[in-house]
Formats: structure tokens, sequence, C-alpha cells
């Protein structure tokens, strides 16, 4: 099996199962400077199935091509169904278990550079669960995959596979934090050139093709804010402006930036800044008389 120590397992110890390891003999120079597999493996609809330890000095990579798996990492519960790429940093304690038949390849990834790709990968990722990697990453793992069910180790050919594997992994997960990126300035660009219209977080979220919940989230890692406190702010600046370079009433202020009366944006400017839009306007320009006298 595919750990030595630290581990408990069940049934699947004590009858035949569809299983094979491949365990690979390296030399130290490979040890030394290159990505390496000492262990890699491969079960078919196993059942019954739980793997536990406390550490392993290894980057586990689990493909699972059939069935489900629930993973347990930091004390959190996830499923990995058919399709799915677990990524673990084996040195935390984990596990992971299958009532169910479930067929998974797995691969102990080792080297020098491997935590330092994982500390990457594992920023940009929500959960130690990719349900739905693309066909690039799929491929390199399979393709990785093939070396090491040779009979023969290529431990160059095997190190240039698990760079490329994790690589395509590290692009496409940096490609799927551009798109909602990209998403989120477009809402943005939307509140900024749109606040002065009665328009709502739902409807920007729904016009950009967003969960409420998701855009809301979303926006605010991007913009340190919620939606609805920038969208505040693009009409408070708005009023601000009017308040000072205009002889407009507040009742006409507040409709030209959005609020659908007087006593919103008074409501608004209070929880900002504090005072009344009309407090607001005497203290700047008694401000300015006193600079220009």
């Amino acid at each position: 099996m595919h750990a030595r120590s630290n581990r408990r397992m069940t049934m699947q110890d004590r009858k035949p199962l569809k299983t094979r390891t491949y365990v690979h003999e390296l030399s130290l120079f490979a040890r030394e400077n290159l990505f390496y597999v000492k262990m890699a493996g491969e079960y078919h609809r196993v059942s019954d199935y739980r793997i536990e330890r406390e550490r392993m000095e290894s980057l586990l990579v689990i493909y699972v091509t059939e069935g489900e798996l629930t993973v347990c990492l930091g004390g959190k519960l996830m499923t990995a169904p058919a399709g799915s790429i677990v990524l673990l940093d084996c040195r935390r304690p984990h596990s992971y278990f299958s009532r169910q038949p479930v067929s998974l390849r797995w691969v102990h990834i080792q080297g020098n550079a491997v935590f330092a790709y994982a500390a990457q990968l594992r920023r940009r990722m929500e959960k130690c669960v990719i349900e739905q990697p693309d066909g690039l990453a799929c491929q390199a793992f399979l393709g990785l995959f093939g070396l090491l069910q040779a009979d023969h180790y290529l431990e160059n050919s095997v190190s240039v596979a698990v760079h490329r594997f994790l690589g395509d992994l590290l692009e496409e997960l940096q490609e799927k934090e551009y798109r909602p990126a990209n998403h989120i300035m477009r809402a943005a660009a939307y509140i900024r050139e749109n606040y002065m219209k009665d328009i709502s977080v739902n409807d920007v979220a729904e016009l950009h093709g967003m969960s409420v919940y998701h855009f809301i989230r979303m926006f605010g890692r991007q913009y340190g804010m919620p939606p609805h406190e920038y969208l505040t702010v693009q009409r408070i600046a708005c009023a601000k402006k009017l308040l000072l370079f205009s002889n407009q009433s507040v009742k006409n202020i507040a409709q030209t930036c959005g609020y659908q009366t007087a006593a919103a944006l008074n409501h608004a400017f209070q929880k900002q800044l504090g005072l009344s839009p009309s407090a607001f306007r005497a203290q700047q320009r008694c401000q300015n008389a006193t600079f220009n006298s």
C-alpha cells in the first residue's frame, strides 16, 4: 500500500483487491535535484477503504476515476467525485475514505520544490479538491502516471512530467482566479457608470452572471469592501462635488446621485461622515472662506 507508517487500513488489508502499487528506487542525484516519485498506485472498485496519516514528506495527488472519495483535512470533510483531483500536503494530518466502491490513481510527489509548488496551489484553492480540472492538467497527470507504470523508472522524464502537471494545474487555477476577477472589474465599472440610477447589488450580480453570494464574496476580496458599500462611496463622492460646487438643493442632489429621497442621502452621509449634507456644505464653505480671506 502507499503509506508505510502512521496509517490504519480496514477490510481491504484482509481480502484480495484489484490494486497495483509502483515502488521505485532512486539515485542520489534524483533525490537531491529532481522532482521524483517513490510510490504510486491504482485501486479499482475498492470499498470499505480508509487511510489515516499524521505526517509524510510528500505531496499526494489522487485522481478519482470512479465513485466518490471523502477527504478530511484540517477538521473539514470534503467530497471528491469521479473526475476530480485531490491535492494533499501530507505534512498535515489527513485521512480519506470510501464506503462504496471507488477507483482511483495516486502519486506521492517529492523533491526540493514540491512544497513551494504546493503553497502556490493552496493559495488559489478554496479546498484540496479540484472537482472539474481542465483537460491539460488531467492529460499531464495521466502522462506522469504512464511513466510510473513502466518497469524502468526514467528519472529525468518523471521529473519533467511532474513539473508539467504542477505547472498546468497552477496555470489553470490562475486562469480561474483571473476570470472572476475580470467579471468583478466589469461589475465595479458598471457601478461607477450607473450609480446615479436605481440599481441594487442583486441587479449587478445578475447582470454579470454571478450569484449574489459569490459576487459579494469575490468583490470584497478584490476591492476590500462589499459592493453595496462601493456603490455608496460612488454616490457620496458625487454628492460631495455637487454640495461644494453647485447651489442645488439637497433633495435634487440626492436624486442626481441615485437616492430616492433627501432622507436617504442624509442617512448615508451621517453613516459615512458623521454629519448631514447641509452641515458638510456649510463646513466646507466656511473653511474655503477662511482660506481665501
